[in-house]
């Protein structure tokens, strides 16, 4: 179960557009390479190379703009996704010893059953709000 899925697309957009960025300035550094490997005479002298090498410059100017917009954009969904991890723990804490209070006593095997189906109804029920750790009934 995703808590915020808009955070999630986010960053898997994210992920996509960046590992598409870096290919295309891989590829822009490999035409310039390729271009003065193939190139005879001097490089200063071919007008049409130095265009290029100016839109090039244009163009990886704005993908490392994009590619370092994209990286803060994630530390901060990272950090959002980060201010769940204490109920995360606490109800990891509270499944696992449910679950085990089953090998104590096989009548417990449905106090797990139980706390999935209030687990789920408080998901469920709990009123959306803005701040992580006021909807989770945790103190900062």
């Amino acid at each position: 179960m995703q808590v915020r899925p808009d955070l999630e697309e986010e960053r898997s957009a994210i992920v996509i557009s960046s590992a598409q960025m870096k290919f295309e300035l891989k590829e822009i550094e490999d035409r310039i390479l390729h271009r003065l490997i193939t190139s005879t005479g001097s490089p200063v002298d071919d007008i049409d190379h130095i265009i290029r090498l100016e839109a090039s410059k244009v163009k990886s100017e704005e993908i490392k703009i994009k590619v370092q917009e994209a990286d803060t954009t994630e530390a901060s969904i990272e950090a959002t996704r980060c201010l769940y991890i204490p109920v995360a723990k606490r109800a990891q804490i509270l499944f696992f010893c449910l679950a085990d209070l089953a090998l104590i006593e096989p009548m417990y095997q449905y106090s797990l059953e139980w706390f999935i189906g209030i687990f789920i109804n408080s998901m469920i029920n709990t009123e959306k709000s803005g701040n992580v750790y006021h909807s989770l009934g945790i103190r900062n």
